[in-house]
């Protein structure tokens, strides 16, 4: 949760072998609620921190400091974590989830759980993975979006209020290019640069405080290049550089200035060539092209004012990706670092100090090996 998405490795249909080589990097990250995963070079994928839900894709059950392998996980292209659940696209364009399975959030057509890593029901094409703390959805190839999982404010987008604990259309959305999805909603791109949310936000302009069970456009918004939806807000990337946020505003995450919300989207003051987002629950982070990293709100630290800071310690970044408490960022080279809130290990630096000023280096190459990665 809490990306933009805009970086995730898009399958080839039929291909995993990933080939060989002498160093194995990050390919994608994403910062669930108080865990981290990311997709690996090798085909694999890697979790640190809260595991009491299964969510790190470990038979241990135990939280964890630093990255383990996803038991089975293999021809791994891109990754994304929601509060207790975690789902990853392959390569050849299935889709494996695990972790908790409220709500059928797992896709298998049960609600039993929580379970180890397996397939979603039906997904064969999916190019991309997005999920949330009640849903999980997936962009096709074939230009569809599908989601599954808790539908109470009509965040699987079918139009109704139904849960479903298998895929089903995400109705009206013409040209996706991306989707996102955090708290109870989601939100899309499409190829013609424009946003489209649906779902439960309390103040994202989608007509009532419910929200909408179907998409509804981002008016204000032309040229859109990325969204990233957080727990109570959502951000847009414009193809001019700029961002845009619009939601609640109680920890200024919005980047305005204010704690004020808006039902229509806002400029994030101060920031241009944006090239990624993430949100939290408290705080905003974007990746600029210079490669440096911009974070504003009110997380606990003196470090992040209100409006956008540049984080020390941090560059040649293309992604970032918040959780609760804690963000990440990945390098052009792979690697990733994290800083913020450390209860449960969730920045994978070995160690359970509550919290990091400052972004530190993740190991990812000291997991253990699991002969499955690959394919």
């Amino acid at each position: 949760m809490g990306s933009c998405g805009a970086q995730d490795v898009p399958p080839v249909q039929g291909v995993c072998d990933v080939g060989e080589s002498s160093r194995v990097t990050a390919t994608d990250l994403a910062a669930g609620g108080d865990h981290t995963c990311v997709a690996m070079s090798d085909g694999s994928a890697r979790c640190w921190g809260s595991n009491y839900e299964g969510q790190l894709g470990s038979s241990a059950w135990f939280e964890e400091t630093t990255p383990v392998r996803v038991e089975g996980a293999r021809c791994v292209g891109g990754v994304s974590a929601g509060q207790r659940h975690t789902c990853a696209v392959r390569r050849d364009g299935g889709i494996d989830c695990w972790g908790a399975n409220d709500w059928g959030l797992l896709g298998r057509g049960t609600y039993s759980g929580p379970e180890l890593p397996g397939p979603v029901v039906g997904v064969l094409h999916a190019r991309d993975v997005a999920v949330a703390n009640s849903v999980s959805c997936s962009l096709l190839e074939t230009g569809r979006v599908v989601c599954w999982g808790l539908n109470e404010g009509g965040q699987l987008g079918d139009g109704s209020y139904v849960d479903r604990p298998t895929p089903g259309e995400v109705a009206g959305l013409e040209d996706p290019a991306a989707v996102s999805c955090a708290g109870g909603h989601c939100c899309a791109v499409t190829v013609g640069g424009e946003a489209w949310c649906w779902g439960a936000i309390e103040f994202a302009g989608l007509g009532d405080i419910r929200g909408s069970a179907r998409p509804e456009r981002v008016k204000e918004l032309v040229g859109v290049s990325g969204v990233a939806a957080g727990p109570d807000q959502a951000c847009a990337v414009l193809q001019d550089g700029s961002a845009w946020c619009w939601g609640n505003n109680d920890n200024g995450e919005l980047g305005d200035g204010t704690k004020n919300a808006s039902v229509v989207p806002v400029r994030v003051e101060g920031l241009s060539g944006v090239v990624d987002i993430g949100i939290g629950w408290t705080q905003g982070c974007a990746a600029l092209s210079d490669g440096a990293v911009a974070c504003w709100g009110d997380p606990d630290t003196t470090t992040v004012p209100h409006l956008p800071s540049m984080m020390p310690g941090l560059s040649n970044i293309v992604q970032v990706s918040l959780g609760f408490g804690h963000a990440c960022a990945r390098t052009a080279g792979g690697e990733v670092l994290c800083w913020g809130d450390n209860d449960r290990g969730q920045l994978g630096v070995g160690d359970y100090i509550l919290w990091h000023d400052e972004p530190t280096l993740v190991d990812l190459e000291g997991a253990a090996d699991d002969s499955d990665a690959g394919g």
